[in-house]
């Protein structure tokens, strides 16, 4: 696990809209190495990158995630919020669990990035039936840094 010297904390003041906080123990929360020169190119943040899983049982789905934070923004499995919105279904009838990874973003384009990857578990039931579809936002309180990756979950491997 690599460190990084930050320079900036991580302070979200407002949730996303209609969310609600949702607590996580969040499991393998690794520092990837650093990515010299930044890969980004814009002043939006990248996409998460997902995967979702059910757990054997079929009681959970296992989220897993990697996102790409700029390299003097200090993140930790302590100060990384997250967020939830009600469980929706989209007229095909997908069941889908909207999660926020909340950190504050500043706009503008980093000279380096750092990966963290991580996973949890959420429920696999909501009100409306079993979720199939995740969608995890790297999310700021301005919508401009923000960015989305929908999953569709998978059966668990055996």
């Amino acid at each position: 696990m690599n460190t990084t010297n930050s320079k900036k904390t991580n302070l979200v003041s407002t949730p996303p809209p209609g969310t609600s906080p949702l607590t996580v123990t969040l499991s393998d929360f690794l520092q990837g190495a650093l990515i010299r020169p930044s890969t980004q190119r814009s002043t939006t943040p990248l996409s998460p990158i997902v995967d979702a899983q059910f757990s054997q049982d079929g009681r959970n789905i296992i989220v897993y995630a990697v996102i790409l934070i700029d390299a003097n923004v200090s993140i930790n499995s302590n100060n990384l919020d997250f967020f939830e919105s009600p469980v929706i279904q989209n007229p095909d009838g997908t069941i889908v669990k909207s999660l926020y990874a909340a950190y504050d973003y500043y706009e503008e384009i980093p000279e380096a990035l750092v990966p963290y990857s991580f996973n949890f578990e959420i429920p696999a039931e909501s009100r409306l039936g079993t979720i199939n579809s995740i969608e995890l936002y790297l999310w700021d309180e301005d919508p401009v840094g923000s960015r989305g990756t929908k999953t569709t979950v998978k059966p668990p491997t055996q």
